[in-house]
């Protein structure tokens, strides 16, 4: 996902409002250790008064959205919490203020400006044990993934806010109540930190809940929709496999050739690659003499991940583990019925976000992201 439309950045930032509600508790016990143990409380007012500004009145572009957000954190936060938590939303809403839809680098755009406003009436710098410890790590991140997908954006942004936090207990305080303790605050986070890494968390979880419902809507009341192709060493293989699939009740699209045809195997398999990225099909099937120069090239393509079948287990691990929306086969060297039992094993699998073999998935989709 490169775009988040009103909609979207609505739920979001409800989704930001309901976790600063819900960590009320422990924002206001490390706040107590070295401050006045009121930040917590503040954040809960902050954030129900975002969920009530929200819930009034439909806004018309991003930057509203985001405006009506920091308003109300300063009209109800008071001090300066409020205010620094309040320019936070406001600075995003500078730079998105007639935007009906809002990119990674808008996000980011939006954020450095907010550190900027806040310096500008703060003059707080990183290491000064404030919550800005966490929001530049996590913006400078923003704009290194800023070509990337959203999600992917915000999992790393969210990663650096954490490292941010955990980097505070080793300063000492120099702003607020705390910093009257001087270094007897070293081995204590900051709150206002914790509540940066609490929003871009919540901002992360966001997305993920997003692509998920969007991928069993799009499964649900259907059969996959399964694309097929094969050089001319392969058709009639790609044939049967086809028919069988249909057996099983999944709708197919043929992108191969006609058995008295020839075309080179990268080909079809770019035709196949994009036809998922495009959405046009679910998953695909990809046949050649050996099935490696099919994986190959369909490899080559960004966001592709082809896997080449050949026992049962890498059947079921191909979408289990790597999330592979292509498998390959080989004609020569493998007989029809195995493949049969191979590609009916790997199409009733799918992946689930959320398991150990996530991240690693994600670390390929990061490095895609830089090239």
């Amino acid at each position: 996902m490169k775009q988040l439309n009103i909609q979207q950045v609505y739920e979001m930032l409800s989704q930001i409002a309901s976790a600063l509600i819900q960590n009320e508790e422990q924002l206001g016990e490390i706040d107590q250790k070295i401050g006045d143990g009121d930040h917590g409380i503040g954040m809960r007012n902050g954030a129900k008064a975002i969920l009530v500004t929200l819930h009034e009145e439909q806004q018309a572009t991003v930057g509203d959205i985001f405006k009506k957000a920091g308003m109300a954190m300063m009209g109800s936060m008071g001090g300066a919490s409020g205010v620094i938590f309040g320019s936070l939303f406001l600075g995003l809403a500078k730079t998105t203020k007639d935007k009906k839809t809002i990119s990674v680098e808008d996000l980011h755009d939006g954020m450095a400006q907010a550190i900027k406003d806040i310096q500008k009436r703060g003059k707080a710098e990183l290491g000064d044990k404030t919550m800005l410890d966490a929001l530049i790590p996590a913006t400078e991140t923003l704009n290194y993934y800023k070509t990337a997908d959203f999600m992917i954006a915000l999992e790393k942004a969210s990663e650096s806010a954490t490292v941010g936090v955990e980097k505070t207990k080793k300063y000492p305080a120099k702003f607020g109540r705390s910093k009257f303790l001087g270094d007897r605050t070293v081995g204590y986070q900051d709150a206002g930190a914790t509540s940066v890494n609490i929003i871009f968390t919540a901002m992360y979880d966001y997305l993920k809940s997003v692509e998920n419902t969007d991928i069993e809507k799009n499964m649900e009341g259907r059969q996959m929709k399964i694309g097929f192709g094969a050089d001319n060493n392969a058709v009639e293989f790609k044939d049967d496999l086809k028919k069988y699939a249909e057996e099983l009740g999944y709708e197919v699209v043929d992108f191969g050739i006609p058995v008295d045809s020839s075309v080179d195997y990268p080909a079809v398999a770019f035709d196949v690659s994009h036809a998922i990225k495009n959405k046009e099909i679910d998953r695909g099937v990809l046949c050649c003499g050996t099935g490696i120069g099919m994986a190959i090239a369909a490899n080559k393509v960004a966001g592709i991940r082809a896997a080449q079948i050949t026992d049962i287990y890498s059947a079921e691990r191909a979408q289990l583990s790597n999330n592979a929306q292509i498998a390959t086969f080989g004609a020569f060297v493998q007989g029809i019925d195995s493949a049969k039992l191979l590609l009916a094993e790997y199409l009733s699998h799918t992946f689930e976000p959320g398991t150990r073999s996530e991240p690693k998935i994600n670390q390929i989709s990061q490095y895609e992201a830089k090239k």
